[in-house]
């Protein structure tokens, strides 16, 4: 008895391969990429407006919390975008990049602010604008790559459904 029943276990979960083209098919046309897009592109503002007064507020540099915006991203791009093929995950890694590049470069305004006013940090920032690079570069450290990576990595990996045979 207890083998009928594993037998009709397995044929209930065994998906004719005109069965599953049906279902990728469907999946294809459910696909919207312009939806994903926005939603990634609307999930990374957020994440910033949230991201710069913890930032400022709490005087540290939380690195870490850019894996959020790789989670956050690719959340987004999945559940709007509906996607099942990888450019899916293309567009959110990109999307969830520039994210960490925005962030990059406003931490050193957002640190240096608490000594001098907006209004003062941004013309000195303007006056010596060729040095804003290497201050950038030495505020991170090789650690901070990784967690770059990462972010990226995971913005692809949850940005698009994996249907397989």
């Amino acid at each position: 008895m207890s083998d009928k029943k594993h037998a009709d276990a397995d044929a209930m979960f065994e998906v004719s391969d005109d069965g599953f083209e049906k279902y990728r098919e469907l999946l294809l046309k459910k696909q919207n990429m312009r939806k994903g897009i926005m939603a990634g592109i609307a999930a990374a503002f957020l994440a910033l407006v949230l991201w710069v007064p913890l930032m400022y507020y709490s005087h540290c540099d939380y690195i870490w919390t850019l894996l959020a915006f790789g989670l956050i991203i690719g959340y987004a791009v999945r559940q709007f975008g509906k996607g099942i093929t990888p450019k899916f995950g293309v567009n959110a890694a990109i999307i969830s990049g520039v994210t960490m590049l925005i962030c990059i470069v406003v931490t050193p305004y957002i640190f240096f602010s608490y000594d001098f006013g907006i209004k003062q940090l941004l013309s000195i920032f303007g006056q010596f604008s060729h040095s804003v690079p290497r201050l950038i570069m030495s505020m991170y450290m090789p650690i901070n790559i990784l967690f770059c990576i990462g972010t990226v990595i995971i913005a692809y990996v949850l940005s698009f459904k994996q249907v397989k045979e």
